[in-house]
Formats: structure tokens, C-alpha cells, sequence
């Protein structure tokens, strides 16, 4: 076959010469910063090319941007500031390492590079959540960063930046959707992705991170089963309270199910997938009104995390003025397979209380209620998960304060009531041989030195899947020693499975944070 020829310097000139125009005007924005680097890559073979004036005036300009001063921090946006002060001039030291100035650029794009890195990604290898967009972005840019090498053979990171990027790739794998695509993406993984992915990982040179990888990834299913033999797979969940950034993922192996929760302000996401199928993805709102004030999050803050063999457990908390706070709880069961959502709203005095949050279902999910009962299913084509809203009767024919609904924002579930607090669960039940196995729940009775206590001041619930069942409890004013169905609990939460001789097994008991 006939090798295509060399561009004209006609040719390349008719596309050089309106972006050196533009040059001087420019507001610099990660399309410009990437076409700054096509054109580093490319003046080396241009050389034969292009006539010396316009290939020195190119060479100028692109050393012009790359040794510019960064500026007040955040002057630029993150993806920005690391392609054109980072990439772009250790870019340039290694196209042009006979240059003294252009080594010297590679130099000061090693700095902004492991900065870049340092300020990112904690120690854990998780990005900020308020970076989570810039997971794959930031991963090609550091990537082919780090491919490169100086001219003494020295690679773009310090020591500890190496080794936060490092983890940072795991982390990308954790943050994936078993299609490749990344969490609360709305586009598909393409080849690029296939690209930067495989080259991070024989970068980062684990083999664990290389079985994660076959695992999650589609196009590295042909290795996969003989990985999952060879590899001590490492602990599938993280999270991190400074990256406000949170992975809930029973075990990585295909299939199963994962969570990934994150918050900046009072804006609280969430993901749930079931093996391939992105169940909800987005912003999980919640209103609460107060006799006529509607109060809203304003900052989440982590109260708790906590993962086992059993469950992992995040609980958050979010305050407003009035001595009213909102807790919220998420509980991932690993082999029991069901996730557990509440919301509690605690205040001072008795208030009317009007509950209302949305979990944002992906496009093709929809919640299909039951006619009888108010439990319903998510189904996307068969059925996903099984929901129950414990907090309202089981039988629709009884009175309800509130409503479980599919409205279009997504799950819709509404809960009001005069008191000093409300408790707003949901049992979402996760293992597909449980879905068509019949379902009941109770609420039931919470006794304090054989006094009946109140919804406001603790609740209990017992649910049955076929021959499965579980106890929860929750205590909403400080904890005491109460008893339901025949246990006696002291703790703020209790999650209990009951096991064939009727005993409940404890999955996972929370004290309030002070007691010893």
C-alpha cells in the first residue's frame, strides 16, 4: 500500500497561521491547552516542514503558555492548569532536551505535576469529590506525563506524588461502572479509555490493580477468569473523609453491587448499580419542612464510617438553625445483599414535620408499586431491586402519612408528623433470587421501662423475605435500655439478622459518638 504523503507547509500553514493569530486574545480553556500539546508533539516533525520563522514563532509561543505563572490558586480550572503548566512544558523538555530553556520548562512542569497530584488526590488514591468529573481527564494527563522521561531519566513526579498517582489508579478502577464508563457519567467508555486505563496500569506495575481491571473492564474479559485465581483480590470498599468520597462495593468481582456516595455543600450524590445496570445516578435531594420553614442541607459533614466482612456503613449529618439536624444513614450489606436508606430528623420540640427526598433513577428505571401493598420494584426490563418503605404500613388499605411514588425527578418518598422527629427508611432488597420470594414487614413496639415509646423517640422494624429476616432498630433521642420483640438494645442503631434458630445475629450495632 502507497504511504500517504507528508503535509505541504501550505497545508499546515493553513491551520497554523489563525491559531498563532489567536494567540494573543486567547482565554485559555482546555481545548486550547490540548491543541498547545498537539502542536508540541508535532513541531519535531514539522521541522523539515515548515520554514524556520513560523516553526521558531510556534516553538516561542508554546514555551510563552508553558512557563507563564500560574496566578492566584484556582486562577485556572484544575484540568487546565495541569495540561498547560504541567503536561505542556515537561511535553516540550522531552521533545526538545537539547534545548537549555526547554529543559528547564521540564523542570517546572515536574513541580505542577506533583503539586497537581498532592492538592488532588488524598492519601487513600481518591480524588475530591468536587474533582470526581476529572477522574479520566486527570488520569491521560498524568498518565502520559508519567510515561515520559527527562533527559537525565528522571519520570514527572516526586516520590510521594509517584505514589499517590499510583493508588490514584486503583481508584479509577473503584470509581468505574462494570461497562468502563465512570460513576455519574452520562457518555460512553470508548477506546480512548481502553488506551489510558491499560497505560496507567502497566505503569502503576500491580497485579492486583491488573486483576481489578479484568474484572471491571469490558475489554479485558479475556484474561479475567485466570486473574481471579491468580490475585489476593485487596479490600473492595473505601472511603475518605477529606475527599468527601465514599465506595461501597461488597467484592469486586462481576455482578455484585455498588454504591458510590460523594458531597460538596449541601449537594449529597449517589450511585447505585447492579452488576451492568446503573440504577439511580445523581443528586439524592431532601426537603424537610418545619411548621412554615423549609430547610434544606447546607453542608454534609461524615459522622461515621465503618466496613467489615458484614456491612459497609456510611452515616452523614447535616445541621440547621433551630437545634434541627438531619442524619443520614447508608448500610450496604455484603452477603446478605440489601441496601438501607434513613434519613432521621431530629429537633427540639415537637413540630409539624413534612418529609420529602428523590433518589434520581437512571434513564429506563422506573418503580413499578405493588396494588395491594406499598412496597414496589425498580425494574429496568426485569426487575432490579425490591423497595419497602418501612416507616408506612404494609397494607395500602390503612391509613398513611406519607407515600412511596415514582414521580419523573425519580423514587419519590413523602412522610409527615407532628413530633419532635421523624425516622425515614427504606429497605432496598438487592439479591435477584429474593425478588419474587413473598415480603412483610412491622413495625414494631419499643418499650422503655414497660412504657410504649413514641416514633419520635425510637423505632424498630422486622421484615421477612421468604425464609429471610431482619430486625433494625433506631433510637432518635439519646439511647437508653429499651427492648423489641423480645431484645434488649442500648444502642443509637442496630441492624440484626435473625438466624435459623430464630437468634438475632448482630450485622452491625452503632453507640453515639462520645460513649465509650
Amino acid at each position: 500500500m502507497r504511504a500517504s504523503a507528508a503535509p505541504s507547509s501550505a497545508d499546515v500553514m493553513r491551520h497554523l497561521e489563525p491559531w498563532l493569530g489567536d494567540d494573543a486574545g486567547r482565554v485559555p480553556d482546555e481545548e486550547f491547552a490540548l491543541e498547545c500539546l498537539g502542536w508540541s508533539y508535532l513541531l519535531p516533525k514539522l521541522a523539515g516542514v515548515l520554514p524556520p520563522v513560523p516553526w521558531w514563532k510556534t516553538l516561542g509561543v508554546l514555551s510563552d503558555w508553558a512557563a507563564r505563572p500560574t496566578g492566584p490558586p484556582n486562577s485556572l480550572p484544575l484540568l487546565v492548569e495541569q495540561l498547560l503548566t504541567g503536561e505542556l512544558p515537561w511535553t516540550l523538555a522531552d521533545q526538545f532536551p537539547e534545548l537549555p530553556h526547554c529543559r528547564a520548562l521540564g523542570r517546572s512542569g515536574r513541580r505542577q505535576l506533583s503539586a497537581g497530584v498532592l492538592a488532588c488526590v488524598d492519601d487513600t488514591g481518591l480524588p475530591h469529590y468536587r474533582h470526581l468529573d476529572l477522574v479520566r481527564p486527570l488520569l491521560a494527563c498524568w498518565t502520559r506525563c508519567r510515561s515520559l522521561v527527562d533527559s537525565a531519566g528522571g519520570i514527572c513526579f516526586t516520590a510521594v506524588a509517584q505514589s499517590r498517582y499510583e493508588r490514584f489508579v486503583r481508584q479509577a478502577l473503584q470509581l468505574s461502572r462494570q461497562n468502563g464508563e465512570p460513576v455519574f457519567s452520562t457518555c460512553r467508555a470508548g477506546p480512548r479509555d481502553a488506551q489510558w486505563m491499560d497505560a496507567a496500569l502497566a505503569l502503576a506495575g500491580r497485579e492486583e490493580d491488573a486483576a481489578i481491571a479484568d474484572q471491571l473492564l469490558p475489554w479485558r474479559a479475556a484474561s479475567r477468569a485466570a486473574s481471579a485465581e491468580r490475585v489476593c483480590f485487596p479490600r473492595s470498599s473505601v472511603n475518605s473523609e477529606s475527599a468527601q468520597l465514599a465506595s461501597l462495593r461488597p467484592a469486586w468481582l462481576r455482578g455484585g453491587e455498588h454504591l458510590v456516595v460523594g458531597h460538596d455543600q449541601g449537594v449529597l450524590r449517589t450511585e447505585l448499580s447492579c452488576g451492568s445496570t446503573t440504577v439511580w445516578s445523581g443528586a439524592w435531594s431532601v426537603e424537610v419542612c418545619v411548621g412554615d420553614r423549609r430547610l434544606q442541607p447546607t453542608a454534609w459533614k461524615e459522622v461515621c464510617w465503618h466496613s467489615d466482612d458484614d456491612v459497609d456503613y456510611l452515616e452523614l449529618e447535616t445541621t440547621w438553625s433551630g437545634s434541627w439536624r438531619l442524619e443520614r444513614q447508608i448500610l450496604l450489606a455484603r452477603e446478605d445483599r440489601f441496601l438501607w436508606l434513613a434519613d432521621a430528623v431530629v429537633g427540639p420540640d415537637v413540630q409539624s414535620l413534612e418529609y420529602r427526598s428523590v433518589l434520581p433513577l437512571a434513564g429506563g428505571v422506573e418503580f413499578r408499586p405493588e396494588q395491594q401493598t406499598r412496597e414496589g420494584c425498580l425494574m429496568q426490563r426485569r426487575r432490579v431491586a425490591r423497595v419497602l418503605p418501612l416507616a408506612l404500613p404494609e397494607w395500602r388499605a390503612a391509613a398513611a402519612a406519607g407515600s412511596l411514588d415514582g414521580v419523573p425527578e425519580g423514587l419519590l418518598l413523602r412522610q409527615q408528623a407532628r413530633a419532635r422527629g421523624l425516622y425515614a427508611p427504606l429497605f432496598i432488597d438487592l439479591s435477584p433470587h429474593r425478588l419474587k420470594w413473598p415480603v412483610t414487614w412491622r413495625q414494631l413496639t419499643v418499650a422503655e421501662r414497660l412504657e410504649i415509646q413514641k416514633p419520635d423517640a425510637a423505632v424498630g422494624y422486622r421484615i421477612q423475605v421468604g425464609g429471610d429476616q431482619w430486625l433494625f432498630y433506631r433510637s432518635l433521642t439519646p439511647p437508653a435500655s429499651r427492648t423489641l420483640l423480645g431484645q434488649n438494645v442500648l444502642h443509637e442503631f442496630l441492624a440484626a439478622r435473625f438466624d435459623t434458630e430464630g437468634e438475632a445475629d448482630e450485622l452491625l450495632a452503632i453507640d453515639p459518638v462520645g460513649t465509650p
